[in-house]
């Protein structure tokens, strides 16, 4: 069966929790945990039986690429920040998904020369990326299925494919707009929790 840990989002993760949850991933298993838009699956992006589970868990073709979260400093060793792109750092709600290209990231997770990267939007998470590392961040849902805003809800799809659940209450319930700054100008590539209006406001 797998383990349920309630925790506040605001809040940063136990020391030995962190511990645990490490080792799980290390070892190619996969969790689930609270961002602020939807749950996520988590697999560490240098485990390659590790994102395996992940497409698996979810009943997802491998050539779909998962995005990822990771710290700004994380993201800087992974990725090729355009100068374009430096507004995505200054943002403090973190709504956004950006696509970068890459500059050391494992086959498994980029796409054509590019990384979908999110930073941390609690410190939650926060402590998750800076104890362990990136991991993927690809809604906890199968394949073609409504994402989920719950842990519950994640539960019901995913069961037992999970090693871990972290349950934080109910999330926003839209995903982050996914931006492509690989090109001359910003490119929204999906709508989601940042507005129209206020994109325009960060890269006009």
């Amino acid at each position: 069966m797998p383990d349920i840990v309630g925790w506040s989002a605001k809040e940063p993760l136990p020391t030995k929790v962190l511990d645990s949850l490490k080792s799980i991933l290390n070892s190619g298993k996969i969790i689930v945990y609270p961002t602020n838009t939807l749950y996520g699956i988590g697999a560490s992006i240098h485990s390659e039986p590790g994102i395996r589970a992940a497409h698996e868990a979810k009943k997802r073709p491998e050539n779909i690429p998962f995005l990822i979260m990771a710290s700004e400093e994380q993201i800087k060793r992974l990725c090729q920040i355009p100068e374009i792109a430096f507004p995505f750092f200054a943002r403090q709600d973190i709504l956004i998904t950006a696509i970068l290209p890459i500059k050391n990231v494992p086959d498994s997770i980029q796409h054509e020369g590019t990384l979908a990267v999110r930073l941390p939007c609690s410190e939650l998470t926060r402590s998750i990326v800076e104890h362990i590392g990136p991991i993927t961040s690809t809604s906890a849902n199968l394949h073609g299925k409504e994402p989920p805003i719950t842990c519950q809800e994640a539960m019901g799809q995913l069961g037992e494919d999970v090693a871990v659940y972290i349950d934080s209450g109910e999330v926003g319930g839209t995903p982050s707009t996914l931006i492509d700054f690989t090109g001359e100008k910003p490119k929204v590539i999906r709508e989601g929790a940042l507005s129209p209006d206020e994109l325009r406001k960060i890269y006009g």
